[in-house]
């Protein structure tokens, strides 16, 4: 009967550790989860705009949607940057900035060759 009851410890113990740990972002920083709308610039001056959609998903996954462009890739975050890998090709790291109620996201590339300017619309899991 005691070993019975260790072993039900155990599980209990091993859900509980699985049910806190599951809902954590695989890249540590949830204000990022949802899908946010906006624009997305090039050329170093952000003067030229497209609208775009970008979701970045709990599991450190990513899509973006912008004309004539798709994206899907992973992201991570560490060191005050975010990092985004587009399927198959070299990662891009961006700075990021978030507004006071983190509706508001600007993320720039460290190249200056890209900028993304988006507000939350939902979040995703």
């Amino acid at each position: 009967m005691k070993q019975y009851v260790v072993l039900v410890s155990v599980v209990v113990i091993m859900v509980g550790m699985c049910l806190s740990g599951c809902t954590e972002t695989k890249t540590g920083d949830q204000r990022f989860v949802g899908t946010w709308v906006g624009t997305f610039a090039w050329a170093g001056q952000f003067n030229h705009t497209v609208p775009t959609n970008l979701t970045f998903f709990v599991n450190g996954t990513y899509h973006a949607s912008m004309p004539f462009r798709i994206e899907t890739g992973t992201w991570s975050v560490d060191h005050g940057n975010l990092t985004k890998t587009i399927d198959s090709q070299s990662p891009e790291t961006y700075t990021f900035t978030f507004s006071n109620d983190n509706s508001k996201l600007l993320l720039t590339s460290s190249s200056q060759e890209f900028q993304w300017n988006l507000t939350k619309m939902s979040i995703t899991i």
